[in-house]
């Protein structure tokens, strides 16, 4: 209960907002699907990415932010359609939470990333 209040406190304290903090809130108007991220949390700082997109999206960019709203991981995806595996690598930053968002321009999904 304390790790959440302090998540809590940290985001309210740096004016960071962040949607969907809950992995089991849905996100709306989705663009992707079957969104998974494993091992979460990580104690190496590497995580495993699958979603799946119904339709072809021209540009999907994967973000990591850590609780500050600093950007410290961004790749883009051109032209994808179909399920999407791939690898996201924190390792160099320190342990704590993170924000995983991805995005088409339009929509977004975030989820919690927890480095331990």
């Amino acid at each position: 209960m304390k790790k959440i209040y302090a998540l809590l406190l940290a985001v309210f304290c740096t004016g960071v907002m962040f949607a969907n903090l809950h992995e089991g809130v849905p996100d709306e108007k989705g663009f992707v699907s079957e969104l998974k991220v494993y091992p979460n949390p990580s104690s190496t700082g590497k995580y495993a990415l699958r979603f799946t997109t119904e339709e072809k999206q021209t540009e999907i960019t994967i973000k990591v932010f850590n609780l500050i709203g600093g950007e410290v991981y961004r790749k883009k995806i051109t032209a994808h359609q179909g399920v999407y595996q791939g690898y996201i690598n924190i390792h160099s930053f320190p342990k704590g939470m993170y924000m995983l968002e991805i995005s088409n321009g339009e929509h977004k999904h975030t989820r919690r990333l927890s480095f331990i």
